[in-house]
């Protein structure tokens, strides 16, 4: 019956009250303010039997007044000051009872010490710790009255001392029981609610785990394909025209004053290549241009492309450099040597002499002008250069020897204090007629 009673009032609460964090402070003060209904329906009969009056008016108006503070819990009003209401009117109705009942000797006095454990179980700590400092001001109170001479004679039939001594001693007892209950079966609900909290937090945890381990998955794929598609992407287009492209989808065209250019091809190369299978062909050309890519990053110039054997480097951009023609004879006079040593003693490929064909022999030409640097198509991104110097160095190289670095007149003047070079004369080039060319020596 009583737990049926405690559901009915938890559902009222509940109904009332949508914010559950004050549900418990809500169920203390309800339980409390029934039970003290009955205490003081008891004490106001107590008080009839015993010819007190003024106890059965005082405790009349307590009972009223507690039977209606679940109402305004339900009402919603604030629990904080509905709580100090339940405490201030039963500390003003223990001092006024305990005033006509012998004061200092009365039984009802010790009811006081109830005051800073109901406060703290309805209303909070620091209320708890002023009804407390309260609670021992009415002692000193009732001690000064004492010694004063100004407690009233006891307004009850005197002969009824004991018997009201021992109902007050009785209901105190079990007031604290039924408090220590009330206290020990929220905590117990306390308990309850975080366990299951914790269950559900658990549960929770281990799908966010789960999930976080799937998306760390998916994150360190993402990266890694990120890395790939980036390091794809630096394979083919300098690294600040790649960031550029990736930071607004597009590139524009730079011109660059003056750069060098490097081309170098292999001589009679389509005779040798007829002399070999395809495989080896390709195998060959990996080979020589792997050590060619090594070469000109070693010096700082930019891979622009291969065709059939021919490759093609630029000194000079897409970071503006002044030394860019040293640098570019540099790398030219290490790939000659490459290419040199890959040769045996009799001219042929010292890796491949075993299919018969004589080794590569390659032709380097360089010329320094001016040109134009940008991304060629929307899908297949290719970073090219163009201009006069372009042509220009092609026809150089075209028109050189096996084996020697050939240099046009401008390049010429950039690196004579630096390179021993040998005049050539002039020589004619398809489409731009004579020009000055030297090789390096």
């Amino acid at each position: 019956m009583l737990n049926k009673l405690k559901a009915w009032l938890d559902s009222l609460i509940i109904r009332h009250l949508p914010d559950s964090g004050h549900h418990k402070q809500a169920r203390m003060i309800v339980r409390g303010s029934l039970l003290t209904v009955l205490f003081m329906a008891y004490y106001a009969l107590i008080s009839k039997v015993i010819s007190y009056k003024e106890g059965v008016l005082i405790q009349s108006i307590l009972t009223l007044g507690f039977a209606l503070i679940p109402l305004a819990v339900l009402r919603r009003a604030n629990l904080n000051l509905i709580g100090n209401l339940f405490v201030f009117s039963g500390c003003t109705g223990i001092v006024m009872l305990s005033l006509h009942t012998g004061g200092l000797e009365s039984p009802v006095l010790p009811w006081i010490g109830l005051v800073p454990i109901v406060a703290l179980l309805f209303t909070n700590r620091n209320w708890a710790w002023a009804w407390f400092v309260l609670t021992l001001a009415v002692v000193a109170l009732f001690i000064y009255l004492k010694y004063q001479g100004m407690i009233p004679s006891p307004r009850f039939d005197t002969s009824y001392k004991v018997f009201l001594a021992a109902n007050c001693l009785i209901g105190l007892v079990l007031t604290l029981f039924l408090l220590n209950t009330i206290f020990v079966n929220s905590i117990r609900e306390i308990n309850q609610q975080l366990e299951s909290k914790n269950q559900e937090i658990e549960e929770k945890n281990k799908l966010l785990e789960q999930q976080a381990g799937q998306i760390t998955a998916q994150r360190d794929q993402i990266i890694l394909e990120k890395q790939k598609s980036d390091k794809l992407l630096l394979n083919i287009l300098p690294a600040d025209i790649a960031e550029e492209l990736k930071q607004n989808g597009s590139c524009e065209a730079r011109q660059y004053e003056n750069v060098s250019i490097l081309f170098t091809d292999f001589v009679n190369f389509t005779n040798y290549s007829e002399k070999m299978s395809p495989q080896s062909i390709i195998a060959e050309l990996h080979r020589y241009f792997t050590a060619f890519d090594a070469i000109i990053e070693k010096y700082g110039l930019e891979k622009i492309k291969t065709i059939g054997d021919a490759y093609m480097a630029v000194s000079g951009l897409p970071e503006r450099n002044s030394n860019h023609a040293v640098l570019a004879i540099l790398a030219a006079k290490e790939i000659r040597e490459f290419v040199q040593a890959s040769m045996n003693p009799e001219g042929r490929s010292s890796e491949n002499s075993g299919e018969g064909k004589q080794g590569f022999q390659a032709r380097i030409g360089i010329h320094s002008g001016p040109v134009v640097a940008g991304i060629v198509g929307s899908k297949k991104f290719v970073f090219d250069i163009w201009g006069d110097a372009v042509n220009t160095a092609a026809r150089i190289e075209q028109n050189g020897f096996p084996q020697k670095i050939s240099i046009s007149g401008q390049t010429y003047e950039l690196v004579k204090d630096h390179f021993p070079c040998e005049y050539r004369g002039k020589v004619k080039a398809k489409n731009k007629g004579e020009l000055d060319m030297y090789f390096v020596n």
